[in-house]
């Protein structure tokens, strides 16, 4: 604190004057001073429930969305939204650190009309979609306890009430919804239900159903997709106690030409045998040039006492008749 001019002390200015009426103030939202609560020792800051009800009414919409094995980019994934979820508005999507996506809806029915649509794919890849929460834990949810689809296979027609269908959902995890065709009976092959599973936990494939007589029976359960869970990991998706083989090379018929001269001829003998097919190898075995035997010509020229003998032979017997040679005068 400096002193001013009549000896009284100047306040010294504070950074929160400083920045207060500024641009990067108007841009953002000023904060002030709330003074903590110390508790045996600990200092606690204490929030406000009307605050926290009101940042959850903002993301109460939201759904978190994971793909397995991939952490793809968020224009990739507006592009996926786009081809895949056309029936519905486009989203904000957000990308958080750890590899998951956060997709801000805007209404109820948008969000209910992707969430239990599934299962999802993006592009191949298993993809979890899990309605946000405010206690979400990313680890502690999205990499152990997904919702998958189950089926009940030829399931007595008395049993599709909501409370049947929760009872026995209840035994494989914690029930979130009922398909369409499952809830208005369009179809009674199997009914389909989307639970939220403990993937650590062994999926039973059939369960125990027992009525109010007491009678029980065995009910079958199929699953849409059931992911792998890697323990020493701890998260979806593979399995390292699961060894992955990697596939030989493929083998082609190799048939090779062998030539032997015979006189002026040349014959092909054909030599059959398997060999490794290397046409994706980096560099390739230089071909053989195949070597024929050479065929030399027959005719030879004719020298010129030949020529001159046939030349007086043709005159010999021209004698008495026409001549066939012009003598020029000299």
């Amino acid at each position: 604190m400096e002193g001013g001019s009549d000896g009284t002390p100047k306040p010294t200015e504070t950074w929160a004057n400083k920045v207060k009426g500024s641009s990067i103030a108007s841009k953002g939202k000023a904060l002030s001073f709330v003074a903590p609560v110390c508790t045996d020792g600990k200092v606690i800051a204490c929030l406000q429930q009307s605050e926290l009800n009101r940042c959850n009414s903002l993301w109460s919409n939201a759904v978190v969305m994971f793909v397995i094995g991939e952490t793809p980019t968020i224009a990739s994934v507006m592009r996926f939204i786009t081809k895949e979820w056309n029936h519905v508005a486009m989203p904000k999507v957000f990308l958080h650190d750890e590899g998951y996506f956060v997709l801000k809806f805007g209404s109820v029915e948008d969000k209910d009309a992707v969430l239990f649509a599934g299962p999802h794919f993006f592009y191949g890849k298993p993809t979890i979609l899990k309605q946000w929460s405010p206690s979400f834990h990313f680890h502690e949810e999205v990499l152990k306890v997904i919702p998958l689809w189950i089926k009940f296979p030829n399931l007595p027609l008395n049993c599709w009430g909501e409370d049947s269908l929760s009872r026995l959902s209840s035994v494989v995890g914690v029930p979130l919804y009922a398909d369409e065709c499952t809830s208005q009976q369009l179809r009674i092959s199997f009914a389909r239900v989307l639970v939220e599973v403990d993937v650590t936990r062994p999926l039973p494939s059939s369960i125990t159903v027992a009525d109010p007589s007491g009678q029980e029976f065995e009910q079958a359960i199929e699953y849409e997709w059931k992911p792998e869970y890697c323990k020493k990991c701890c998260m979806v998706g593979h399995n390292c106690n699961v060894k992955v083989f990697k596939a030989a090379a493929p083998v082609k018929k190799v048939v090779e030409y062998h030539l032997t001269p015979v006189g002026n001829n040349v014959e092909a003998h054909e030599t059959t045998e398997w060999k490794v097919d290397a046409r994706r190898t980096k560099h390739r075995e230089e071909r053989p040039v195949l070597k024929g035997t050479p065929v030399q010509n027959s005719f030879s020229l004719l020298s010129m006492e030949q020529q001159d003998e046939n030349i007086n032979g043709v005159e010999e017997e021209n004698e008495g008749g026409v001549s066939g040679f012009i003598n020029h005068p000299g």
